[in-house]
């Protein structure tokens, strides 16, 4: 099971990201969110509840997790990426449209006032290899 606990920010939701199996926690990371924006599509993160996932690899974005069920939105997945609130320089818009970006810490790399995630395809790379198949997703503040 994935247990997400976020602090919402005006342009951006931070959280911390747990990998629990029965009552043990496996793994502790951080991630990046949009802010949340009453889940409107591409523009907010999604709301807070229990979800359920699937692994998937892809070929632009490799291993994912797909969130299911998620009420008005598709195509939610935790994928890897840096910038949530931020514009990522290379691409100049975020690298999220309402996804979760998983990474080891949050740091503001471009001294912008927002904090970006970092290691974020090792961060996947581990979260994907540590789960099963499908599971379950909490988030909550």
């Amino acid at each position: 099971m994935i247990k997400i606990k976020r602090n919402y920010f005006d342009k951006q939701t931070e959280g911390v990201l747990e990998i629990w199996e029965r009552c043990f926690m496996l793994w502790k990371f951080n991630c990046l969110e949009l802010p949340y924006l009453d889940n409107q599509k591409s523009i907010s993160c999604i709301p807070e509840g229990k979800y359920l996932f699937t692994k998937e690899i892809q070929s632009n974005r490799g291993k994912v997790l797909r969130i299911h069920n998620v009420k008005n939105r598709s195509g939610i997945l935790m994928h890897f990426g840096n910038y949530a609130g931020s514009i990522n320089p290379r691409t100049k818009k975020p690298d999220t449209k309402g996804c979760i970006l998983p990474g080891a810490s949050l740091v503001d790399f471009d001294n912008d006032g927002y904090r970006e995630v970092t290691s974020s395809k090792k961060s996947m790379d581990i979260i994907y290899d540590l789960l099963p198949d499908k599971g379950t997703i909490e988030i909550r503040s």
